[in-house]
C-alpha cells in the first residue's frame, strides 16, 4: 500500500512539473521516484525498405492459437512491369500474350498426343467426367463474383493500364449505377455461371446437344478474363482474401493453369 502511495505522489509531482516547464528537472522530483528514466530520450528519423515493411506485416499475422503465420512476402514494386515506362509495358504485354498463345498451342498438341497414345478407357474421362467437374467449378467461380464482390472487382484492370493500352469500355455502366470494376466483374460472373451450366448440360445432351458449343464460348470467356490474371502479375494488387502470390513463380504457375484451361476448352470445341 505504501508503494502504491509513493507511485501516486510521483505522478502528482510529474504533473506539477509539466505545468511549470521552467522547473522541469529530474532533481525537482522526490528521490524515491527511482522508476523514472533519467536518461535523455533522443529520436532520429528511420527509413525503412518498403518490401521489408510488407515482410514484417506478414510475419506478425497470428492465428487464433497465437502462432505466427508465415505469409508470402509481397513483391518489390521495382520488379513489376507496372513500374516500367509506357513503351516497355506495352512490349511486356505483347510478350505475355505471345507466351500465353504459344503455351495454349503447345498444351493442345500435348492433349492430342495423349489421346493417341493412351488407351481409350484412360482418356475417355477427359470427355465424360472432366466437363462436369470444370462446369461446376466455373459456375461456382461465377457465383463468387457476387458473393465476395470486392475480391473480383480488385482484379479488374483500370482503364489506361499498361501504358494506356487497356481501353476496354463499360457501356451502360453509369445508367446501371455500376462502377467500371463492378460492370466487368458482374458480366463475367454471369457468363461463367451460364457457361458452366451449359457445359454440364452439353455433357448429358440435355437441350444442348454436346459440349462443343459451350466449350467454344468458355474458351472465348477465359481469353476475355485473361487480362485480370495478367494484371495480377504486372501490378500485384492488394486483393481481399487472396494472399500475394510468390513472385514470379506463383504467377507462372497461375499462367500455366490458364493455358491448360484454354487448351482443354479448345480441344473440347474441336472434338470429333
Amino acid at each position: 500500500m505504501v508503494a502504491h502511495k509513493s507511485h501516486f505522489w510521483c505522478i502528482i509531482a510529474g504533473g506539477t512539473l509539466v505545468g511549470n516547464t521552467s522547473s522541469l528537472s529530474v532533481s525537482n522530483l522526490p528521490s524515491h521516484c527511482h522508476l523514472l528514466n533519467t536518461q535523455p530520450r533522443t529520436t532520429s528519423p528511420t527509413f525503412h525498405d518498403q518490401t521489408q515493411l510488407w515482410a514484417n506485416e506478414n510475419e506478425n499475422e497470428n492465428d487464433d492459437g497465437g502462432n505466427t503465420i508465415q505469409m508470402p512476402v509481397r513483391s518489390d514494386p521495382v520488379v513489376l512491369l507496372s513500374s516500367s515506362d509506357e513503351n516497355t509495358q506495352k512490349l511486356g504485354i505483347a510478350a505475355i500474350v505471345g507466351g500465353l498463345t504459344a503455351g495454349t498451342f503447345v498444351s493442345g498438341q500435348i492433349l492430342n498426343y495423349l489421346e493417341v497414345v493412351l488407351p481409350t478407357s484412360l482418356y475417355d474421362p477427359f470427355y465424360t467426367v472432366l466437363p462436369v467437374i470444370v462446369g461446376t467449378l466455373i459456375s461456382a467461380a461465377g457465383v463468387a463474383h457476387f458473393a465476395i464482390e470486392d475480391t473480383f472487382t480488385s482484379l479488374v484492370p483500370p482503364r489506361g493500364t499498361w501504358g494506356g493500352l487497356w481501353q476496354v469500355p463499360a457501356p451502360g455502366a453509369e445508367q446501371l449505377g455500376l462502377t467500371y470494376e463492378q460492370y466487368h466483374s458482374y458480366w463475367t460472373g454471369i457468363a461463367e455461371i451460364g457457361g458452366g451450366i451449359l457445359l454440364i448440360m452439353g455433357r448429358f445432351g440435355f437441350i444442348v446437344p454436346s459440349i462443343q458449343i459451350p466449350a467454344a464460348l468458355l474458351f472465348l470467356l477465359v481469353a476475355a478474363v485473361t487480362p485480370a490474371n495478367t494484371y495480377m502479375f504486372t501490378h500485384d494488387p492488394d486483393v481481399p482474401r487472396i494472399p500475394p502470390l510468390p513472385y514470379p513463380w506463383g504467377h507462372a504457375a497461375r499462367g500455366t493453369l490458364q493455358v491448360l484451361l484454354l487448351a482443354v476448352f479448345w480441344k473440347w470445341a474441336n472434338m470429333p
